[in-house]
C-alpha cells in the first residue's frame, strides 16, 4: 500500500462530532411532572383522610397522624395543580417542589429507620413511596435543566 494512501485505522478515523445539545424541554415538560405530582399526592392525601383508621392500623401509624398527613398533602396537592396550571410555572417554585420531594424522602425513610416496631406494610410502603417522591424531584429537576 503506498504511504500516501491512508487507512481505515482507528487512528486515522476522524473523532465523530460532539452530540448536539438535545431539544430543550418545553414548559410543558415542567407542568406534565407537576401535574402528577400533584394527582399522586392529592390522592395520597385523600386515602389518608378517608381511610386513616384502618391504614393506620395496617402501617402501624396513629389515627390522627395519618388524617394530619392527609391534611398536609391534599393542600400540598392543591399547590402543586396550581403551579402546574400555570403557563411557566416559576423556576424557584420547581425547584422548591423538587427540594421538599427530596426532604420528604428522607425523612421517611429516617422514620422507618427509627421505629422501633414497624408492621410490614410498612416497611413496604414507607420505602415505595419515597422512591416515588425521588423520581418525581428527579424528573422535576430534569425539566429545568432543559428548559431555556
Amino acid at each position: 500500500m503506498p504511504a500516501n494512501t491512508p487507512t481505515n485505522s482507528p487512528a486515522n478515523t476522524p473523532a465523530p462530532a460532539p452530540a448536539a445539545p438535545g431539544p430543550a424541554a418545553s414548559p410543558r415538560a415542567a407542568r406534565g411532572v407537576l401535574a402528577l405530582d400533584a394527582v399522586v399526592t392529592g390522592g395520597n392525601g385523600l386515602l389518608y383522610l378517608a381511610f386513616s383508621g384502618p391504614l393506620g392500623e395496617l402501617l402501624g401509624a396513629r389515627q390522627a397522624l395519618l388524617s394530619g398527613l392527609g391534611l398536609f398533602l391534599t393542600g400540598y396537592a392543591l399547590v402543586l395543580a396550581a403551579l402546574a396550571a400555570r403557563r411557566r410555572p416559576p423556576r424557584p417554585a420547581v425547584l422548591t417542589v423538587a427540594g421538599l420531594n427530596l426532604a420528604w424522602a428522607v425523612l421517611s425513610l429516617l422514620t422507618l429507620a427509627v421505629r422501633t416496631e414497624s408492621t410490614t406494610a410498612a416497611t413496604v410502603w414507607i420505602p415505595l413511596q419515597a422512591a416515588v417522591v425521588v423520581l418525581f424531584a428527579v424528573v422535576q429537576l430534569a425539566a429545568l435543566r432543559r428548559r431555556p
